[in-house]
């Protein structure tokens, strides 16, 4: 199903989540020369999910920056 389930992160969570996607510039920052390989992004962005057991793209829709 392509239902994902919202998440409530606690304020630490989402200070923690933000803290590491400020740290990957790859994620956001269009001038980043790795910016396009989406395979890189993709890694980066199950890395934090799992590390926060959520759902991948519910994080990167709903990110906390």
């Amino acid at each position: 199903s392509n239902t994902i389930t919202p998440y409530n992160f606690t304020e630490t969570q989402e200070e923690g989540i933000a803290e590491w996607i400020k740290s990957k510039r790859v994620l956001y920052d269009v001038k980043d020369k790795q910016y396009k390989d989406k395979a890189l992004r993709r890694k980066l962005w199950e890395t934090v999910a799992a590390e926060y057991d959520v759902d991948c793209k519910y994080l990167e829709k709903n990110n906390p920056l």
